[in-house]
């Protein structure tokens, strides 16, 4: 695509093939995005590797540090610019540029943010880099925080916990992500937008007699969640079976599925 040649790996980044292609285009650096794994240490000898992290390094070192930060209520993220070596995104920093993290941010809306950031950044830094200008600075391990990747089976909810702890956790993982769910029985019912309620949910949880978290409650137009010290969360979008629900159809929805709801029109 746009003539710019491609390696297929078969066997991992270990495979003599790789090495050899990348002698072929003699590159003068390797620019790491998105990508999953450690680079070797032959091929980091052989050309220097830069990589592009979404985080402040040295802190959300590791996978889906974006998701990450979103679901433990982070108020900024970015981006770095860092020379790889044999650590975990644990090389000098060449450059980072921040964001807030807004509170109608969704992973979607974020990670755009990032992505826009960390181009400009490449455009105005690498020219820098080549003509060596920049000195890259060594990161303070003290500050590291290590995070682990994520699988889709990572976005089962937690009722117990706060409402607004369980709504970052469900924007972090939204669309495009597998999404965060839940399951009443054997319905698996996933969770795509939400919003913390406000104090009359709460009343109604109160007024039902402080029923456990994750019992859906309704006032009739709208379905909210019980959660954890008397929180309430609102259900925005969900989707049981393949089929979406917005929020006003969420109240018939449940009774349709069997779902049990307490509220005022019961």
């Amino acid at each position: 695509m746009r003539g710019i040649p491609v390696y297929q790996m078969e066997d991992g980044m270990r495979e003599p093939g790789l090495l050899t292609w990348l002698s072929h285009l003699a590159p003068s650096y390797l620019v790491v995005v998105g990508w999953y794994h450690l680079i070797p240490h032959h091929i980091c000898s052989a050309y220097p590797a830069l990589g592009m992290h979404a985080s402040l390094l040295p802190d959300y070192s590791g996978g889906a540090p974006l998701v990450w930060a979103m679901i433990n209520g982070e108020q900024r993220t970015g981006i770095t610019l860092f020379k790889m070596n044999e650590g975990v995104d644990a090389g000098p920093v060449y450059a980072q540029a921040c964001t807030p993290i807004l509170a109608e941010d969704t992973i979607a809306t974020l990670y755009a943010r990032i992505e826009d950031l960390g181009l400009n950044l490449l455009t105005s830094t690498l020219p820098d880099i080549a003509a060596g200008r920049i000195v890259p600075t060594p990161q303070d391990s003290s500050r590291r925080r290590i995070f682990p990747q994520r699988c889709p089976e990572d976005g089962w909810i937690d009722w117990t916990l706060p409402a607004g702890n369980i709504h970052n956790f469900i924007r972090a993982q939204t669309r495009p992500y597998p999404g965060a769910f839940t399951a009443s029985g054997d319905i698996r019912v996933s969770i795509w937008a939400s919003l913390q309620a406000s104090s009359p949910a709460t009343r109604m949880a109160q007024d039902a007699g402080h029923p456990n978290p994750g019992t859906v409650i309704s006032d009739g137009d709208a379905a909210f969640v019980v959660c954890g010290q008397g929180s309430c969360l609102q259900l925005l979008e969900i989707e049981i079976n393949g089929k979406c629900y917005p929020a006003a159809a969420l109240p018939e929805a449940f009774r349709e599925l069997g779902i049990r709801i307490l509220g005022s029109d019961n």
